[in-house]
């Protein structure tokens, strides 16, 4: 019994220090990985800040060394409208002659990348200059409306860009507000009937044109449309 017992506690303490070797091992194994990982992101943190360095210098250098030809190119976009771009090509355009159409609103002149101009010109004043100083190129589409103090008072509807605002109202009863510059007047329809306007389209010789239509206001099949 007394072999069996000192056998028993020799293999206890040989027992508890192979497990304390394997966990000791094992914990030494994971700070060596730990302490790997630790200094593999910091390398990744610090690869990542130098990239964004670079990316941001020469951002920077693409932005001022391209940015008057990017405003040029962007001028051309703002200055279109959805009815302009129907008559217009931009393919080469690099910029708009501004001079020479703040002198006639009848034209669009752009600038090509060859050095050439191409000119569009039209029986009416096709442009105009709004209240930030820029061109534009007028619309005749009718669109919701994005004035907030104009909408509250019934007007859920008006024209595109133009240098005239034509508010529509979906009541006949009150009918239009149209402004230019510093004048406005309403043209409200006089009829027994109240109807609803809606925007509305139509042809005219074979050409597609938006309106707004206040639909038998005047009896069964009178519409009265209003054209921006």
């Amino acid at each position: 019994k007394a072999l069996a017992c000192l056998f028993i506690f020799i293999y206890n303490i040989l027992l508890k220090k192979y497990i304390y070797n394997c966990v000791l091992g094992r914990k030494e194994n994971l700070d060596f990985y730990e302490e790997k990982i630790l200094k593999n992101k910091l390398w990744k943190k610090i690869l990542c800040i130098i990239l964004s360095v670079i990316i941001a210098f020469g951002t920077l250098i693409t932005l001022t060394v391209g940015s008057s030809r990017l405003q040029d190119l962007l001028g051309i976009q703002s200055m279109l409208s959805a009815y302009a771009e129907e008559f217009v090509d931009t393919e080469g355009a690099i910029a708009l002659n501004s001079d020479e159409m703040l002198e006639n609103h009848n034209i669009i002149d752009f600038e090509n990348n060859d050095g050439s101009n191409t000119v569009y010109l039209f029986s009416e004043p096709i442009t105009y200059v709004d209240e930030d100083g820029d061109i534009k190129a007028k619309d005749i589409s009718v669109e919701k409306q994005t004035d907030k103090e104009l909408k509250s008072q019934g007007y859920a509807f008006t024209n595109g860009q133009n240098d005239y605002r034509i508010n529509f109202s979906e009541a006949s009863d009150k009918g239009l507000l149209i402004e230019y510059e510093k004048s406005s007047y309403r043209i409200i329809p006089q009829s027994d009937f109240a109807v609803i306007g809606t925007e509305n389209t139509s042809y005219i010789l074979g050409e597609l044109f938006e309106n707004f239509e206040y639909k038998d206001i005047y009896g069964s099949g009178t519409n009265l449309k209003f054209y921006p």
